[in-house]
């Protein structure tokens, strides 16, 4: 651990600090939706008209699963294609569990933006994944999360937004024509389903565990299979690459709310787990992050 809580500031980052996740929280959201489909609430092979019956879904949709948006398939918009009615769904105000599901009704009634077949990335397919739990369970996402999936793995250390705490908490940094400068910004909270998560180094890396199979308790079974269909290029929460130092696809992501970066890099059949973050969401930072796991991957292959 280097470095320091705020720039210019002589308070040195702990190895126990919650650090904001990004897009890795993503795999926090597919987690908890296998969990609902292991308790029978919902099945993630569902089209999404079973799954939101109260909404007129687009018969464009009707083939899609739940499954199909942890895989970043349907053909769901980004936040340049938002159908008007998503817009104003947002613009009336409200709590987040409210606005998220005006979203993604004006989400899903509308037809898909790209062909819904192939895979392309969408925070929104993981807005409406976490909305699904909603319909299904009492309490909101961020709720539903702490007391389905946080308290039972006991990771103590994870939440929702920036950061914070009685004995100090790291901040994000934004970068300026002066430098970087501390920032407690951050993604929409209606957004957090696709990543607002904070946790520390140590419960990442117990949740990492748990979901590959390698932790105390048992993961869902539906998820450990999917897990291992690496064909496709995606899995739930997950890319999919090839390295020639792994013997088996690794699974890696990365994620960032432009004031923080996080990186990790996953050889489940082999128990490792690279990961690395930093409390600046420049493109420094991101490329000191991939170099600091480019170094512990040779360090491993020097051992």
């Amino acid at each position: 651990m280097v470095g320091s809580r705020r720039v210019g500031e002589d308070d040195p980052a702990l190895l126990n600090d919650a650090w904001h996740l990004g897009s890795n929280g993503k795999a926090m959201t597919a987690a908890a939706v296998y969990l609902a489909e292991e308790a029978g609430l919902l099945s993630t092979r569902a089209p999404l008209s079973e799954v939101f019956p109260a909404v007129g879904v687009h018969p464009d949709h009707s083939s899609t699963t739940l499954h199909d948006l942890l895989v970043h398939r349907g053909g769901l918009p980004d936040n340049d294609e938002l159908p008007a009615a998503a817009l104003e769904a947002l613009r009336a105000g409200g709590a987040s569990s409210t606005l998220r599901a005006g979203l993604v009704e004006a989400i899903l009634e509308a037809p898909p933006v790209a062909d819904p077949s192939r895979m392309r990335y969408s925070n929104y397919a993981y807005v409406t994944a976490g909305t699904a739990l909603e319909t299904r369970l009492p309490g909101a996402f961020e709720e539903i999360l702490q007391g389905r999936l946080f308290e039972p793995l006991g990771l103590q250390s994870c939440g929702f937004g920036p950061p914070s705490g009685e004995g100090g908490a790291l901040s994000g940094h934004l970068a300026t024509d002066a430098g970087l400068r501390p920032d407690a910004g951050d993604n929409p909270a209606w957004a957090s389903p696709a990543g607002s998560i904070h946790c520390s180094l140590l419960d990442w890396v117990r949740f990492i565990a748990w979901m590959t199979g390698a932790g105390p308790t048992d993961a869902p079974r539906a998820l450990l299979a999917t897990l291992a269909e690496t064909d496709e290029g995606r899995v739930p929460g997950w890319e999919v690459v090839s390295q020639p130092w792994a013997s088996t696809p690794i699974l890696v992501h990365l994620g960032t709310n432009g004031r923080w970066f996080s990186t990790a890099w996953v050889v489940p059949a082999e128990g490792r787990v690279y990961m690395a973050t930093g409390n600046s969401g420049t493109r420094e930072a991101n490329e000191a992050i991939n170099a600091a796991i480019a170094w512990m991957v040779r360090r491993d292959s020097d051992l």
